[in-house]
Parts: C-alpha cells; sequence; structure tokens
C-alpha cells in the first residue's frame, strides 16, 4: 500500500485498497488498512484513510525495516 500512497494518492479507501491489491475479502483490506497505523476520517463505507508526510516516511522506515529483516533471514 506504500507503493499507491506514494504514486497514485495519498488517501485510500477499503475499495481502492481491495482493487490495488486484488483482493476480493473487504476484512483483509480492512486489516491491512488499520496495520499501516494511518488515521482515517469517515464511516464504515465513508471511511477514508489518510496519510500525511509524516505517515509517509514511517511507512517507508518501517518497509525498509521489515526488507532488511527478510533479506538477513
Amino acid at each position: 500500500m506504500l507503493d499507491y500512497i506514494i504514486l497514485v494518492n495519498n488517501q485510500v479507501t477499503n475499495k481502492e485498497c481491495r482493487n490495488f491489491l486484488q483482493l476480493e475479502s473487504h476484512q483483509k483490506a480492512n486489516r491491512i488498512l488499520k496495520q499501516l497505523e494511518i488515521p482515517s476520517q469517515g464511516e464504515k463505507k465513508g471511511r477514508v484513510y489518510v496519510a500525511s508526510l509524516k505517515d509517509i516516511e514511517l511507512l517507508s522506515k518501517r518497509a525498509t525495516e521489515h526488507e532488511r529483516k527478510v533479506l538477513n533471514w
């Protein structure tokens, strides 16, 4: 989702997440979006996750750390 947030839009809905990741389950997309730990606005079908520049920097740092751990495994 970091690629989507950086390249497409810093705001993402559950439906956009499902389309981008080619998921059928809205529950899986919901779990992924919650794990990003970025603020959301709205409720239920109107919920939008909005990543600030600071959020994007933190996501990028976490992704880099994760990649480093995977490569060292």
